[in-house]
């Protein structure tokens, strides 16, 4: 879990550095990503009851 962690932040952080003016898709990507480490972790079905 702890690794899906730092890789989600790696990801947020190269997002950031890449899209820092697009912050609409900046937006999308952290949601996206914290919804795929989520549903990988197990705990998605806490955040989503639709799962």
């Amino acid at each position: 879990m702890a690794f899906a962690v730092l890789t989600s932040m790696m990801l947020t952080l190269v997002a950031m550095l890449h899209h820092w003016h697009r912050g609409t898709h900046l937006t999308v990507s952290m949601f996206t990503v914290l919804h795929i480490v989520l549903g990988a972790s197990g705990d998605g079905k806490k955040q989503h009851p639709y799962q």
